[in-house]
């Protein structure tokens, strides 16, 4: 090891099992099945860069529309 890092000097040498232990680590605090998260969490990534929370609509405007359609029925 110490031999690579003098023949590469500003180099970052990680061995693979460092790399792996990296890796490991990050998927074990990633957000797991059936975790209830709070809204602050929610707001945040995973540490994969995942998005853990998504919004597909918002349930003001669903609120709208529904009175709207109750309105001309």
């Amino acid at each position: 090891m110490l031999s690579v890092l003098c023949d590469f000097p500003g180099t970052m040498y990680r061995p693979a099992k460092l790399r792996k232990l990296f890796a490991s680590r990050a998927c074990r605090k990633s957000v797991m099945i059936g975790t209830a998260l709070t809204l602050p969490q929610m707001e945040k990534n995973c540490p994969h860069g995942r998005p853990t929370l998504r919004h597909l609509c918002s349930l003001s405007t669903k609120a709208d529309d529904d009175r709207s359609e109750k309105a001309q029925k």
